[in-house]
């Protein structure tokens, strides 16, 4: 269910900004519980696609739309990785991908 993932993917980048604080202040009981409670979050969130995986999407989007316009090819990327939590990898990599055009 699309509204779980959002959710649970909400969670994930709230424990990863607790981790993150928890960090700067050397509270590592207090990373490690968040980790903990990372990786059980995490088992039940489609895994995030790789770097490679983004920019070939990114590459037939534009190749198949012939579309320059980031809108555009941003819609249709990010629908393929709806629920994945990569809004803002594919934002860069479609910007950069048009920059070369």
């Amino acid at each position: 269910d699309q509204d779980t993932i959002e959710v649970l993917q909400k969670e994930i980048k709230r424990r990863k900004e607790s981790i993150a604080l928890y960090q700067e202040a050397n509270r590592n009981d207090l990373v490690a519980q968040e980790q903990a409670q990372l990786a059980m979050i995490a088992r039940y969130v489609p895994a995030a696609p790789t770097h490679q995986e983004i920019e070939r999407v990114v590459d037939e989007t534009i190749a198949s739309s012939q579309s320059r316009e980031f809108a555009i090819v941003m819609k249709t990327v990010a629908a393929a990785f709806a629920g994945r939590g990569v809004g803002k990898e594919i934002a860069e990599i479609v910007k950069e991908k048009l920059a070369k055009l």
